[in-house]
């Protein structure tokens, strides 16, 4: 974890800049020329260069986008998408289609992206699941070095929301119950096998306690909590608050080195001397092959409408997604991309 950490640290000091995003497209041939008498070249190479330094590209968008969304309508990974998209489409002066391909938690999506043409026209917003599905071997390609990342958007965290009226009321409690009862405690998630679950084993690994983990679909995942049958779910800040502020469920933990803003009150892993801190990006990805031009020019299009629009910035508000810093360049997602390769792998061989 300790990789990962030193990675995040680094690119959260990193000034979120649209320069050097260009291409040796966007540059013209390099010429011995004759002193030109108005000037005209030494202009031209002067407005290519500028046009590098502020993210523009020799690529000129000619058809629509296809943004494929390994989830279904109304996911976490969906409703970014509809978010940002819109405005993205006003810098870019095309439609970005949003196709849904859902289906083994993320798996689908993931392979149908890969099998579609590398042609500059097909993107992907992807999850730290589809890391797992790479470590794990469970993509018939290699995951890591077929995929390249373009930006990343947001980062969420997850909060342990409880049963109101189990013997534990807080983490520590939670804790001392799970020692003395190994695997009693469960949990809801819905995916046992991804970033959720491999959040949430980091906890109970660091922590030292065996929590049983249970498949749930939406919002499966709380009424089996607040009916009782099961102990716990993890959830985003935004998802469960509804639930906590109506006196549902009890928070015990934000997995996260820092504390929630909608939670306050609720400890984080620093505050319980623990370093597990995984949780949800989602990050446009293009496939291997996809001309650099078309990949830089999305990327500066994407910086630039999440720098400077207010309707992203009041969504962003609106869904708890201000706690940790998320937007990420394409240098610096490749950096999250490969530090989560090595410690959800470090995570799974234990």
């Amino acid at each position: 974890m300790k990789k990962s950490r030193k990675a995040m640290a680094a690119m959260g000091m990193a000034a979120i800049m649209l320069a050097g995003c260009g291409s040796s497209g966007g540059t013209a041939p390099a010429t011995t020329a004759a002193p030109a008498q108005n000037g005209t070249q030494a202009q031209a190479e002067k407005t290519q260069a500028e046009a590098a330094q502020e993210g523009e590209s020799a690529w000129e968008w000619e058809r629509d986008i296809e943004m494929v969304c390994v989830y279904d309508v109304g996911s976490g990974t969906d409703t970014t998408l509809r978010a940002i998209c819109p405005i993205v489409e006003k810098e870019l002066g095309v439609n970005i289609v949003i196709n849904n391909v859902s289906g083994g938690s993320g798996l689908t999506g993931l392979e149908y992206f890969y099998q579609q043409p590398a042609d500059g026209y097909t993107f992907a917003m992807l999850t730290p699941t589809h890391v797992i599905k790479g470590v794990s071997k469970e993509a018939s390609f290699d995951v890591q070095n077929e995929i390249v990342p373009v930006c990343c958007t947001v980062q969420d965290s997850n909060i342990i929301f409880a049963n109101k009226d189990l013997p534990y009321k807080i983490w520590d409690e939670l804790v001392a119950y799970a020692k003395e009862n190994p695997g009693q405690a469960t949990m809801t998630l819905q995916s046992i096998t991804g970033i959720d679950a491999l959040s949430a084993q980091q906890l109970f690994d660091q922590a030292g306690i065996d929590v049983t983990l249970v498949a749930a679909d939406g919002a499966e995942a709380y009424s089996m909590v607040i009916g009782g049958h099961a102990d716990m779910t993890l959830g985003s800040p935004a998802d469960g608050k509804q639930y906590a502020d109506a006196g549902q469920v009890n928070p015990l933990i934000v997995i996260n080195t820092e504390r929630s803003s909608a939670f306050p009150d609720v400890p984080c892993s620093a505050d319980a001397g623990l370093t597990a801190d995984l949780g949800p990006w989602r990050a446009i990805m293009a496939k291997k092959g996809t001309p650099q031009e078309a990949i830089d020019s999305l990327e500066a299009a994407f910086i630039k409408a999440m720098d400077s629009s207010p309707e992203w910035a009041e969504w962003k508000e609106a869904n708890g997604l201000n706690d940790r810093d998320g937007q990420f360049t394409q240098s610096e997602m490749k950096e999250v991309w490969n530090g989560y390769f090595n410690t959800i792998a470090e995570i799974m061989a234990e």
